[in-house]
């Protein structure tokens, strides 16, 4: 049995599409985005350059296509909805900040001040910490906590936060 190179491409692509549209739309209501994230950024690259691919292989045809008014309209449209869509909304830095800066300036951070964070009082995160056998004092750094009691300073602010380290993280 003989396949060409379209015999495959073409059901590759429209599988990959459907994974893009259910991932898609996954990340769009936030509905585990760990599961979805890392599929859906490396298949969409694999999905354009089919795509790439597709354009090159049939670019009469494609140019054909684009002397319709229909399509004109289409591409225009399509074109004002992602430059407004990305206007609007996007922008160059981290849009909801970055999670891991956050942890690195809690972890140097005095138990008192950190504990402010998670709503806490000194005396309220230290008692939290000596339910958990770890002796510490306010104006001591949660990195150094955490080494003198054998954890990661992640593994130290899970326990001030309340919650226990890896529960409801969105790992990128």
């Amino acid at each position: 049995m003989k396949f060409t190179l379209r015999d495959i491409v073409t059901p590759l692509a429209a599988v990959l599409f459907l994974v893009m549209a259910v991932s898609g739309v996954a990340l769009f209501f936030h509905i585990t985005p760990g599961l979805f994230r890392t599929a859906h950024e490396w298949l969409g690259l694999l999905f354009a350059a089919l795509a790439v691919w597709h354009a090159s292989r049939y670019w009469r045809g494609l140019l054909g296509y684009l002397k319709r008014p229909a399509a004109l309209i289409a591409i225009t449209l399509a074109v004002g909805l992602s430059l407004s869509t990305i206007g609007l909304t996007g922008s160059l830095g981290e849009r909801h900040g970055n999670p891991q800066r956050v942890i690195q300036a809690l972890a140097q951070a005095p138990i008192d001040r950190a504990a402010a964070a998670f709503g806490l009082t000194a005396p309220e995160a230290l008692a939290r910490l000596q339910a958990k056998g770890i002796s510490a004092e306010a104006g001591q750094p949660v990195k150094d906590v955490a080494r003198n009691a054998h954890m990661r300073p992640v593994e130290m602010l899970s326990l001030l936060s309340g919650q226990p380290a890896g529960e409801d993280e969105d790992e990128d």
